[in-house]
């Protein structure tokens, strides 16, 4: 599979701002947009971290090394110029190494409000009616994942191409997360279909569906601090 037929999307995001979801919901997006030209993976960060009985709440969590080469490496042993290979590398720290950052076509982050995403976090581990588990969550929350999104994860906001704020996570229905949603699928698209014209595959199109956004530039070179205000 040539390189060039690559495409590394980077999802990143506070803990609970919904970026596996997200990730989810691209995937299905694009498979029914091109459901013969593309492969497409995810690898969720959440799986690679180190040791998850005694995290450190920093970027020491992960091997950089090992998420690029699960980055770079085939998804499928077949031989098809025509196949255009998606890797969405969804995570927290999905936009803080440099290597992997070279390599990402697109990058993106979630841009949740705090209490959002600790309601998400209450939801997801179901803490809500248990009291014990809801005083080690918020535990967690204030004395470990705030400190850690204010110096490590907010950063990495300013290396991303597109910054879709107020997703509501697991709940992702409202209409501002429905047009985060399009923005980021019509931001692949036009990757895709850039590839697709280049290798001679102009015939090969996307199936019809909704109007997706219309991003003045061919290649989405958006301006790093361009910011999609849904609210």
């Amino acid at each position: 599979m040539p390189l060039n037929n690559r495409i590394v999307v980077s999802i990143g995001g506070g803990h609970g701002a919904g970026v596996t979801n997200v990730s989810s919901l691209l995937k299905q997006s694009l498979i029914k947009l091109f459901p013969s030209l593309i492969k497409i993976k995810i690898v969720n960060m959440d799986e690679l971290v180190i040791d998850t009985t005694c995290r450190k709440y920093s970027e020491q969590d992960y091997n950089f090394a090992e998420i690029y080469e699960k980055l770079v490496e085939p998804i499928s042993l077949e031989d098809n110029s025509n196949t255009i290979e998606i890797v969405i590398l969804c995570g927290s720290y999905a936009l803080f190494n440099d290597k992997i950052n070279e390599i990402s076509k697109l990058k993106i982050f979630l841009d949740t409000d705090g209490d959002d995403r600790l309601i998400n976090l209450i939801h997801l581990k179901n803490a809500a009616d248990d009291k014990e588990s809801l005083a080690l969550l918020l535990q967690e929350y204030l004395e470990n994942m705030r400190p850690e999104m204010e110096k490590n994860i907010s950063p990495t906001k300013k290396l991303a191409d597109l910054i879709i704020p107020h997703m509501k996570g697991s709940n992702a229905n409202t209409d501002n997360d429905n047009i985060g949603l399009e923005i980021i699928v019509d931001g692949v698209v036009k990757i895709i279909e850039h590839i697709n014209d280049k290798n001679g595959n102009s015939s090969m199109k996307r199936i019809s569906s909704s109007p997706l956004w219309d991003f003045q530039t061919e290649l989405l070179n958006v301006e790093k601090d361009r910011y999609y205000d849904l609210s």
